[in-house]
């Protein structure tokens, strides 16, 4: 019975790590159920999750899906990840709950493929997330576009003027 339990458990772990690129590791070690249920409501708001870990079964998992031992190797203790799909806004909102909730520590990271320290997290969570950076891209490639509409605008203005004067002067 509880040998079937733990297999529904490490599958359920494989399943929600096996196509996740940026993941968080934090230490909870004291940490309240209501702070960690706090923490987690304000995650989803922001679309990153977090779900605590069984270090055991989470050993276990993360090896069966190849990431790198030293993954395995950092866990001990109480540990739970936090994942989202851009590592930017999931370094600066984890960074933020760290903050607030000094019983909360960030143990390492996986972002983007690469095991990351804890100072790594902090200095990702300084830069703009990747919509911020898609959105100066966007207006600094529309600014032309709409300058050039403006400026034809202006020519098809002056032209339909020219061609009424025209006309008045013909009458």
């Amino acid at each position: 019975m509880v040998n079937k339990f733990k297999k529904i458990q490490l599958e359920a772990i494989k399943e929600r790590l096996q196509s996740v690129k940026n993941m968080i590791f934090v230490d909870f070690f004291k940490v309240n159920a209501n702070a960690l249920s706090n923490i987690r409501k304000e995650l989803r708001k922001n679309k990153i999750n977090m779900f605590v870990l069984k270090t055991s079964l989470a050993k276990l998992a993360l090896s069966q899906l190849n990431t790198p031992k030293e993954i395995t190797e950092n866990l001990n203790r109480q540990n739970a990840v936090i994942y989202g799909d851009d590592p930017i806004s999931l370094a600066r909102i984890t960074n933020e709950f760290v903050q607030k909730k000094p019983l909360l520590k960030i143990k390492f990271a996986y972002l983007e493929g690469k095991i990351c320290e804890k100072n790594t997290v902090e200095v990702y969570s300084k830069y703009a997330s990747k919509n911020d950076l898609v959105g100066v891209v966007i207006s600094k490639i529309r600014q032309p576009i709409i300058s050039f509409i403006f400026d034809l605008r202006f020519i098809f203005y002056k032209f339909v003027s020219v061609l009424k004067e025209i006309g008045e002067n013909k009458k």
